[in-house]
């Protein structure tokens, strides 16, 4: 799959990642003039009324979220986009999936304390009634100073 210079107003610079859902790019907001995250479902769900209407009813409910471990949501596509996507802020780090790979188990201090964190972050979507349906390693962010972004994350609305 090639992968699109502009999507919208967002400039794509480079893929970030890929997944069953779609894929996540830095991209610059030429508006806001910043670095975000773009994150664009694949083609074969936005083909698909049910899920064009699930994604939008998700992005506003991520974006009502408000925790220091959660992505905070900028923009998402509107109902009339040829794309689906979520615009979140850019964030420096790795997955934990690509950090217990090239460093190997964590220490159980610094375990114990990104399970508490990730715990935190949940505990603030499932009050406000979202679950997330996809906790994995490669889902949850690690920053440089080891500070846990539960930010790839990709919650669902509670139906």
């Amino acid at each position: 799959m090639s992968q699109p210079e502009v999507i919208d107003r967002y400039e794509i610079r480079r893929v970030l990642g890929t997944g069953a859902m779609g894929s996540v790019y830095a991209a610059w907001d030429p508006k806001l003039h910043r670095e975000v995250a773009l994150k664009v479902i694949s083609p074969t769900l936005v083909r698909d009324p049910k899920s064009r209407e699930r994604f939008h009813r998700e992005a506003r409910a991520i974006a009502a979220l408000r925790h220091p471990n959660i992505v905070e949501i900028y923009d998402y596509s509107g109902p009339a986009s040829e794309h689906l996507y979520l615009v979140m802020e850019k964030l420096n780090g790795d997955d934990l999936f690509n950090l217990l790979g090239t460093k190997g188990v964590l220490p159980e201090a610094a375990a114990a304390a990104a399970g508490h964190e990730l715990c935190l972050a949940l505990e603030v979507a499932h009050r406000a009634g979202v679950i997330h349906r996809d906790i994995k390693p490669e889902n949850v962010f690690v920053d440089p100073a080891g500070r846990v972004d539960a930010k790839r994350q990709q919650p669902a609305a509670q139906e």
